[in-house]
């Protein structure tokens, strides 16, 4: 399995720069091992209404109930929920935050 490593962080950058579609090799294959985090820290992304604000929530591990918020904070726009979601994914995985420089506003 692909070990993450500090030496990953500049693709946080890409995945936060560069559409979707052009994302390298790399960057996909960072994601792809981020999603492999066990059922109770997984994060997912719940939409309130139709078209959004989203909440970052965790099931509790029984089927059927409803997801849990992770905290209070409500996103108006799913970007940022995803790069929220993608940061509590790498701290599972690498034991680190992603560090500050990592969340300036992007244009």
């Amino acid at each position: 399995m692909y070990t993450v490593t500090d030496s990953d962080l500049p693709l946080l950058r890409e995945y936060r720069t560069v559409p979707r579609k052009q994302w390298s090799i790399e960057l996909r294959r960072l994601l792809n091992r981020l999603m492999i985090v066990p059922n109770e820290e997984r994060v997912v992304i719940v939409a309130l209404t139709r078209r959004g604000p989203w909440q970052l929530c965790r099931r509790d591990g029984v089927r059927g109930r409803p997801f849990l918020p992770v905290d209070d904070r409500v996103f108006d726009s799913l970007a940022d929920a995803q790069w929220e979601a993608l940061k509590h994914r790498w701290l599972v995985v690498t034991g680190k935050s992603v560090p500050p420089e990592y969340d300036e506003e992007v244009a």
